[in-house]
């Protein structure tokens, strides 16, 4: 794949156009895949439960089937809930891709004044309450917005606080440069990134970017 197929984004935007208020100040954004029905349901009743200032959104791919039993009830999940994008990519491990950069196109189109976006996939469990409550502290620059940082996590506040907005791009897990993999499910083309070795790289578990380097990277 050419890093120009990167831009090819293909997205079904119907009923994915009223997802989030635009006053909110955080997106989260969960990777997921059509047929990950339970998965979904279980994030929706526990840590994708509605927070005031917070939007959650799926992303998903196309069912390998477009007329398949998963596709219809992917179709009725978004009618209900309104929490869906899909793209217009087949599902599969090297279409995540597609995925990341949907995911800053749409927000970007449809969003583009919520300050900041967290990450995340459908595998994982969030402490969603103390992302909102970062994106809280960002927003206003008082470390008294949040009673839970302050009681819970009180030296996070002054780290959040000194953080540079316009360029923060920050994870839970960052990784040293890496050896760039030619073969194997992590491959990456030469075409893609041509260097003997990765950047320094934030683990794909999770991260959080101000919408300026989300307006950087979708443009």
């Amino acid at each position: 794949t050419s890093s120009n197929d990167y831009l090819n984004i293909r997205l079904n935007l119907v009923s994915n156009t009223a997802i989030c208020q635009i006053d909110d100040i955080l997106i989260i954004y969960i990777l997921s895949t059509a047929n990950n029905f339970d998965r979904r349901k279980i994030i929706r009743s526990t840590w994708a439960s509605p927070l005031i200032g917070t939007c959650f959104v799926f992303i998903l791919g196309k069912s390998q089937d477009s007329t398949s039993s998963s596709q219809l009830l992917v179709d009725y999940e978004k009618r209900q809930y309104k929490d869906i994008v899909q793209i217009d990519h087949v599902e599969s491990y090297g279409n995540v891709v597609y995925k990341e950069v949907a995911a800053l196109y749409w927000s970007l189109h449809f969003y583009p004044s919520i300050p900041y976006l967290f990450k995340t996939d459908d595998d994982l469990i969030v402490d969603s309450l103390l992302i909102s409550s970062i994106g809280q502290l960002l927003t206003t620059n008082n470390r008294n917005t949040s009673s839970y940082i302050s009681k819970y996590r009180p030296t996070l506040a002054s780290a959040v606080l000194s953080m540079n907005r316009t360029t923060l791009f920050r994870g839970g897990w960052p990784m040293d440069p890496q050896p760039t993999a030619r073969e194997g499910k992590f491959a990456v083309s030469q075409y893609v990134w041509p260097h003997l070795n990765l950047p320094p790289y934030c683990s794909g578990l999770g991260w959080i970017m101000s919408k300026d380097v989300r307006n950087r990277l979708g443009t």
